[in-house]
C-alpha cells in the first residue's frame, strides 16, 4: 500500500523541522503523526524531466570553407617581377593557399598538366608573358599586374583581368609639380592603341593646370626625331614605358637631349636617372598587391560583384636625381618622396 512507504517519510520532514526549530522530541512526548484519510488517493507529484542535452555539432561544420587555391605565375625572376611576387606573398598568403612558379617552372615537362590538375580556383600573372600564357593555357578565372600594353591582351580572353602598370597619372603630375613648381608645359610620345591613357594623361594636366603636347609614333626613330623637334618649347617631357617606340638606344639619345636643352625628364625607372632623368615615378609592390587582393577577392566570392576589367592603383614611389636637380635649380620638397594613397 502507498501509505505505509509515505508515513516514514512524513516523519523524517517533521524530525528535521523540530531540529530546525529547537523544540525536542522525547520519549515520553511521543510525536503524533496525522496521515489524511485521503493519503491513497492522492495522486503522485510530478517528476521533472531533464531535458536531453544538446546536440553535439561535429567541429566539421564549424569549420569555414576552404579558401580559394590561387597560382601566382611571373615572367621571369627579374627585379621588379619578384618583388611584386613577394609582396603577394606576404600580404595574400595568409588570406590564400598561394603556389608561386616562374614561367620557366611552368613550362618544364609535365608541370602545366599538373598545374591543370590541381585546379586552382584563380591565377595572378605578373608581366606580360606570364599573362599571355596564363590567357592562353590556364583555364581559369585570372588577374595580370605590370603590364603595360594590355588592350590586345583583355580581348584575348573573357575571364582576364588587369591591374593597371602605372601609378595614378595625378600622382606623377603631382610630384614633378612639387619639384619643380613653375612649370607650365610637358609633352609626351606614345604609339597607337592607347586612347585610354593619353585621355588620362590629357585629365591629369588639366586638373594640374599644365599645357601638354601629345605625339604619336610608330617607331622608336619616329619617337625620337618628334622628342626633338617639340622638347625643346617644353619645361618637362613625359616618358611612358611603351615598348612599341622606346628603345634603350633611343631612351639614352633622348635623356641626353632633354638635358643639353634644359628639358626636365620625368622617368619611369631609377635605373633612366643614370642616362640623366629628373624623377622617377613608379608604381609599388605592396600596392600593386592590395589591388591584386581586391580583385581575387572578387573572383573567387560567388556572391560578388565581376571586378572590372582593369583595377587602378593608388600609390606611387618617387626618386629624385639630385645632381640633375642642382642642375636647373630645383630643391627636393622634404614632403616629396612619398606620396601616397595607401
Amino acid at each position: 500500500m502507498r501509505a505505509s512507504h509515505a508515513l516514514p517519510i512524513v516523519a523524517v520532514a517533521l524530525l528535521s523541522a523540530c531540529a530546525r526549530f529547537g523544540t525536542p522530541l522525547t520519549d515520553t512526548e511521543p510525536a503524533e503523526v496525522l496521515v489524511p484519510a485521503s493519503v491513497e488517493s492522492m495522486p503522485e507529484p510530478d517528476v521533472a524531466v531533464p531535458a536531453p542535452p544538446p546536440a553535439v555539432i561535429e567541429r566539421e561544420t564549424l569549420r569555414p570553407p576552404p579558401a580559394a587555391r590561387v597560382l601566382v605565375l611571373r615572367s621571369s625572376d627579374g627585379g621588379s617581377f619578384r618583388d611584386v611576387d613577394a609582396a603577394v606573398a606576404d600580404m595574400l598568403g595568409g588570406r590564400y593557399p598561394l603556389t608561386h612558379l616562374s614561367l620557366a617552372e611552368m613550362r618544364t615537362p609535365g608541370t602545366l598538366e599538373a598545374t591543370r590538375r590541381s585546379r586552382y580556383d584563380a591565377a595572378i600573372a605578373i608581366g606580360m608573358e606570364a599573362a599571355d600564357f596564363a590567357a592562353r593555357e590556364l583555364e581559369v578565372p585570372t588577374v595580370f599586374c605590370q603590364v603595360f600594353d594590355y588592350e590586345a591582351l583583355l580581348e584575348s580572353a573573357p575571364a582576364l583581368y588587369g591591374v593597371e602598370a602605372l601609378p595614378p597619372l595625378a600622382l606623377q603630375l603631382e610630384s614633378w609639380l612639387e619639384l619643380a613648381p613653375r612649370s607650365e608645359s610637358i609633352g609626351i610620345i606614345l604609339g597607337a592603341g592607347h586612347h585610354g591613357l593619353l585621355e588620362a594623361a590629357r585629365k591629369a594636366a588639366l586638373d594640374a593646370r599644365i599645357r601638354i603636347h601629345v605625339e604619336l609614333a610608330g617607331s622608336d626613330r619616329e619617337a625620337l626625331y618628334k622628342f626633338k623637334r617639340i622638347a625643346p618649347g617644353l619645361d618637362g617631357f613625359w616618358l611612358l614605358p611603351d615598348s612599341d617606340i622606346l628603345s634603350p638606344v633611343a631612351l639614352r639619345e633622348m635623356l641626353a637631349y632633354a638635358l643639353k636643352h634644359g628639358v626636365q625628364s620625368i622617368v619611369f625607372n631609377q635605373s633612366l636617372l643614370e642616362w640623366g632623368g629628373l624623377l622617377s615615378v613608379e608604381s609599388r609592390p605592396d600596392d600593386i598587391a592590395v589591388a591584386l587582393g581586391r580583385v581575387i577577392d572578387a573572383l573567387t566570392d560567388a556572391s560578388a560583384l565581376p571586378p572590372p576589367r582593369m583595377t587602378p592603383l593608388t600609390a606611387i614611389d618617387v626618386t629624385v636625381n639630385d645632381e640633375v636637380a642642382a642642375l636647373f635649380g630645383l630643391e627636393r620638397p622634404t614632403r616629396l618622396l612619398q606620396l601616397t594613397g595607401l
